[in-house]
């Protein structure tokens, strides 16, 4: 008997848990409600039990339009029930919302006013009642407290009357106190005046921020590209674009950029590269999902072509780490004489007899090292011979290195930082000693033969 109560609570706990999921308790109870009829006749009918279980398996089993919809009715049912109810009745309670906070407010004041008006009632007993012993102790502290009061009031009098006197004498005294306080006011007046100048400063910096926010922030950005996919007839939901947007920057995802405290309008107008990486933006370009009935194909190309033309239209260069390196050299390469200034390159003249004159730089190859972006770069420093002029002297070679560190994310960059990480003297090559020209092969004896007919 143990082994079948077992058994019977084990299928009874089975079916509990599984009728408790909200998808198959609800199936199975619009499966119920859908087929009343048969469960009806099942239960209830004048036919024998096994009769009617065979009639009921039939209904189930016969093929036709009756028989799917006895299953594909329920799942109907079910789906909504699921899916669509609950939003049903979140606008519901959203719709309601305000009424039902301010019913609850409007119960709360009057047990509230009711509170404070039955306190009172009650005080107000007490005190009518010449029964009671507290009366007495009442009417006396009633008494101390206007003596007390009447103290007060003869103690502030005597204080502004302490106070009077010295405004008489303070008013006695001579001429260089009173220019001494024309000075004070002079000096307040216009330490008043320049904090109102910071603070309207301070306002127009805030008013400039604000114009900022509206225009270079992250949303500001989302809904440019909303916009331009807008006239292309394609509507993206802005959390994703949003993961898409952070990629550009260099963030794993929206939320990053989001808690990213440094990703500020102020910061972010003064970036002056933003690096493209297009595999990086291609992976999350392709990685979106959209809702359907949206091709993803011709949907996932509007968004390239929206994302690349809002960007290429920002205050900043959207340009691949290739044009980034040639735009830090561009800028770098016209004062290329400064890096005979440094410590190495001086160091390295100091082996020569060298007054350098001159330098160049050339581009040698740039990469990532981790957030920083690393370009090297060759130079060469000449000149003449410190004791004879027109005589060229020996060269240095340095190395020059650039770091930029990322200010956001980690693909904007404005400033970076430029060091000379070594150098050297520059040694000629010995030119290669010609090759020995090779010696004449002796020519082939020449023979003469004599050729004799035969007779």
């Amino acid at each position: 008997m143990k082994l079948i109560s077992d058994l019977a609570n084990s299928l009874q706990g089975n079916a509990q848990a599984k009728l408790s999921d909200p998808f198959i308790g609800a199936y199975f109870t619009s499966f119920i409600c859908w087929n009343w009829s048969d469960f009806l006749l099942l239960f209830f009918g004048g036919e024998p039990f096994d009769q009617r279980v065979s009639n009921t398996m039939a209904a189930f089993s016969h093929a036709g339009p009756q028989a799917y919809s006895s299953f594909l009715v329920p799942l109907l049912f079910t789906l909504l029930y699921v899916f669509v109810f609950p939003w049903v009745s979140i606008f519901i309670s959203r719709l309601t919302s305000k009424a039902v906070i301010a019913k609850h407010a409007a119960a709360v004041d009057i047990e509230l006013e009711q509170a404070e008006k039955q306190k009172a009632l009650n005080a107000e007993k007490l005190l009518a009642n010449p029964d009671k012993e507290f009366l007495s102790k009442h009417v006396d502290i009633l008494l101390g407290n206007e003596k007390a009061n009447a103290e007060k009031l003869t103690a502030e009098a005597e204080a502004q009357k302490d106070a009077a006197r010295e405004a008489k004498a303070r008013a006695d005294k001579g001429e260089l106190d009173r220019k001494s306080a024309e000075k004070k006011l002079e000096e307040s007046n216009a330490k008043a005046e320049r904090e109102k100048a910071g603070l309207a400063q301070a306002r127009r910096i805030h008013n400039a921020s604000a114009q900022m926010n509206a225009y270079i922030g992250s949303y500001s950005i989302l809904e440019s590209i909303s916009r331009e996919l807008a006239d292309s007839g394609v509507a993206i939901p802005i959390a994703t674009l949003g993961d898409v947007v952070a990629a550009v920057f260099g963030y794993e995802s929206y939320l990053d950029l989001l808690n990213d405290k440094s990703f500020t309008n102020a910061t972010l107008s003064k970036v002056k590269y933003l690096v493209r990486d297009d595999e990086v933006i291609a992976d999350a370009i392709g990685g979106i999902t959209l809702p359907e009935g949206f091709d993803h194909k011709d949907t996932t190309g509007y968004l390239h072509d929206a994302l690349y033309g809002v960007f290429e239209d920002m205050p900043f260069e959207f340009i691949t780490e290739e044009y980034l390196a040639q735009a830090i050299f561009d800028e770098v390469e016209p004062d290329s004489y400064r890096f005979t200034e440094s410590e190495a390159v001086s160091s390295a003249q100091a082996n020569t007899d060298t007054i350098l004159e001159g330098a160049y730089i050339e581009p040698m190859s740039s990469y990532w090292d981790d957030d920083n972006f690393i370009v090297s770069m060759n130079g060469q420093a000449s000149g003449h011979h410190r004791k004879e002029e027109g005589i060229e002297g020996q060269s240095v070679d340095f190395v020059v290195q650039v770091v930029a560190k990322p200010m956001l994310g980690s693909h904007c960059f404005n400033e970076y930082e430029v060091k000379v990480t070594s150098a050297s003297v520059h040694y000629d090559e010995p030119e290669p000693e010609p090759e020995p020209e090779p010696e004449p092969e002796p020519e082939p004896e020449s023979r003469e033969y004599e050729f004799k007919p035969n007779i």
